[in-house]
């Protein structure tokens, strides 16, 4: 994982994007396991953003910009974030 992919201003100012945006068309890198602090800072916007939606019940991070293997989905209980679904998959609870 690259350690700017995470750190970009436009993560910070991030909007969801839509189709036929070209970043969307990008092949997004797996984290490999690696949950750190800007993995964590992504999902924490990521929650954030999908909240703000009102209307989402799931995001990814390509859909803000981040070419990561990662997305989040609204549950009854919270959230679920799934990394690397393509793997082993890797959850994390987040509420």
């Amino acid at each position: 994982m690259e350690n700017n992919v995470l750190l970009t201003p436009h993560v910070r100012k991030a909007s969801i994007l839509v189709w036929p945006d070209d970043t969307l068309k990008q092949i997004s890198q797996p984290i490999n396991g690696v949950i750190d602090e800007r993995v964590q800072h992504l999902v924490k916007t990521m929650i954030s953003i999908l909240v703000a939606a009102q209307n989402g019940v799931g995001l990814s991070a390509i859909q803000i910009g981040v070419p990561l293997r990662v997305f989040i989905i609204k549950t009854m209980k919270g959230f679920m974030v799934v990394a690397d679904p393509d793997r082993k998959s890797t959850r994390l609870n987040s509420s």
